[in-house]
């Protein structure tokens, strides 16, 4: 059976506890239902899905249009509901993220019920770390990224975007207005040298137990010099240091580089979910650097 919700608060007093089960697998979808239940995120026409067999939790999904679907892990029968459900509602969806075999049924089952087709968009992998191996700037000084550093915010979430999420697009408008919202939430980070910022980091959705790292963006001209390394290791004892259990984060498994500085630093694999396409035009992302 599966249980709709059109509250996070409602969707939460069902799947908290299977969502913190495996929190970090889960954070994602996680740490969107807690900001939208508390306020922090605000969605017109979010879903919330749970499949309950025998009074117990097996699947969840959610989806904050225009975002794609999040599923956790589950068998079939459970994945197959979801997808019947959205079919009935006629929702429109431009993907799909979750665990790899899952997402790749859903998307079979998508097609199914709708005839669209679907891409594998990206495979990825999820990280976790809750020690980290010290690692101190060599140079220049780690801090939150200030009002008047909105235009380089900007700039760098649409070159990180660019780059990690080429599927998605985002206007000069939304970029701005993203980079301004995370700057008054304390959310962007830069390693700074020579009084100019060199990388930059960001924090978001928190969980009760951790907190997701995203938006690990540095230019080109600073690459290879540690910078990135020293700008998220930075951030990570940052959380720890003020009570975090885990820091989470997504990581494109065609990117050797990104994925030898995560080990480096101590974040261990917990899961490798895939992010499929389905027959969309190229979207507009309300959450640039997601």
């Amino acid at each position: 059976m599966i249980l709709t919700d059109e509250r996070a608060e409602d969707f939460l007093s069902k799947a908290l506890v299977h969502l913190e089960a495996q929190e970090g697998k889960n954070h994602l979808a996680l740490g969107l239902a807690l900001a939208l239940a508390d306020g922090r995120a605000e969605c017109a026409g979010a879903f919330f899905g749970t499949v309950v067999k025998e009074r117990t939790v097996h699947t969840v999904a959610l989806q904050t249009p225009p975002n794609p679907l999040i599923i956790t892990a589950g068998d079939q029968e459970s994945i197959g509901l979801i997808a019947q459900e959205l079919a009935t509602r006629k929702a429109k969806l431009p993907g799909v993220v979750g665990p790899g075999d899952e997402a790749e049924f859903f998307a079979q089952e998508w097609k199914r019920h709708t005839g669209s087709g679907a891409a594998l968009a990206q495979q990825q992998i999820i990280f976790e770390i809750s020690r980290i191996r010290a690692e101190r700037p060599k140079e220049g000084s780690f801090r939150m990224m200030h009002d008047n550093e909105l235009p380089v915010a900007a700039e760098w979430l649409g070159r990180f975007a660019a780059e990690a999420l080429p599927h998605e697009v985002h206007s000069p408008e939304q970029l701005r207005e993203a980079a301004q919202k995370r700057i008054r939430s304390h959310e962007l980070f830069v390693l700074e040298v020579g009084g100019a910022p060199v990388s930059m980091a960001g924090l978001a959705e928190p969980t009760r137990n951790g907190i997701r790292i995203n938006a690990v963006y540095t230019p080109h001209e600073n690459r290879r010099k540690g910078y990135s390394t020293a700008c998220v290791g930075s951030l990570v004892s940052q959380q720890l240091a003020h009570g975090r259990k885990s820091c989470f984060l997504y990581a494109d498994a065609a990117s050797p580089a990104s994925i030898a500085l995560y080990l480096r630093l101590g974040f261990l694999e917990v899961d490798r979910p895939r992010h499929y396409l389905f027959d969309e035009p190229p979207r507009q992302s309300l959450m640039p650097g997601s």
